[in-house]
């Protein structure tokens, strides 16, 4: 869904993807980060969360069409509220509310179109009882920031992996990812997010968290109960990068962004661990 490149770890100031021909700034006392597939913003001096998500419109009517559907992911429900207001032939802004986490949201949503690919939803989010122009005028500053431009890409994306030595070395092992961020300050909003993908020797795979299935805690998964896996897995390479293909037993399929950085391993950006598999 969204900003997907190889950053961990806090930054600040201009944020830049080449791949993705990219680039936005980070507002003054904040942070950013890229968690899975989203970018970020948070700060320990001022309420609210900004988050930059990708979207695939190529027009300003497939841009204002993605932005009425709203978002809905996981324990992410955000709903447009008013109507969408055209700020020129590329940008379109509109209020949203919801949850995040259980926790109620409100704030506004810039939408960018990329005439070189996938474009940017910039969210600006805070808990509705702090709402203030306040919120609608940093997710604007944050969305005039952001510029694009034809992606660079990598000679060797993938860093020389392939399909076969990554089955080697994760199949056959519980991946688990956990990341959480909260500000400190009062409403400052935050997230939770963990998931656990099982990769059976068998080639069976169970998924927990935030997948199409959807089911968070294994207790209260059908499929389990009735000594089913949630599909088959395997790893393919791709236009020069390895992914992870998970294809599930309702139809739907997934492909994972597979990458190492310093004996650590990221899928999708999002960092995962390696623990021991649960297969039934």
């Amino acid at each position: 869904m969204i900003i997907s490149s190889s950053i961990y770890g806090q930054l600040t100031g201009r944020v830049e993807y080449k791949e993705e021909g990219v680039t936005f700034n980070i507002p003054t006392n904040w942070v950013g980060q890229e968690v899975e597939q989203v970018f970020i913003m948070g700060s320990q001096q001022e309420s609210g969360l900004i988050a930059l998500i990708t979207h695939p419109a190529k027009n300003l009517k497939e841009l204002q069409d993605t932005m009425h559907l709203g978002l809905k992911e996981g324990g992410v429900t955000l709903s447009l509220n008013n109507n969408l207001k055209k700020l020129s032939n590329t940008m379109v802004e509109g209020m949203y509310e919801g949850v995040i986490d259980n926790q109620k949201v409100k704030g506004n949503a810039v939408g960018l179109l990329n005439s070189y690919g996938e474009g940017v939803v910039v969210f600006s989010l805070i808990n509705p009882d702090l709402f203030s122009n306040r919120t609608l005028q940093i997710g604007r500053e944050v969305a005039n920031s952001v510029s694009f431009y034809a992606p660079q890409l990598s000679n060797n994306p993938s860093n020389g992996l392939n399909a076969a030595q990554v089955t080697k070395d994760l199949g056959g092992n519980k991946l688990i990812y956990s990341e959480s961020y909260y500000s400190n300050t009062p409403g400052g909003g935050g997230y939770e997010r963990s998931k656990e993908i099982n990769l059976c020797p068998n080639g069976a795979f169970t998924y927990y968290g935030s997948s199409y299935l959807n089911f968070t805690d294994p207790n209260f998964d059908p499929y389990r109960k009735n000594g089913q896996s949630h599909g088959t897995w395997k790893f393919i390479d791709q236009n020069g990068s390895v992914y992870l293909n998970l294809n599930y037993r309702n139809g739907s399929k997934e492909n994972l962004l597979v990458r190492y950085k310093d004996d650590k391993t990221f899928l999708d950006g999002g960092r995962y661990y390696l623990g021991d598999v649960t297969c039934y």
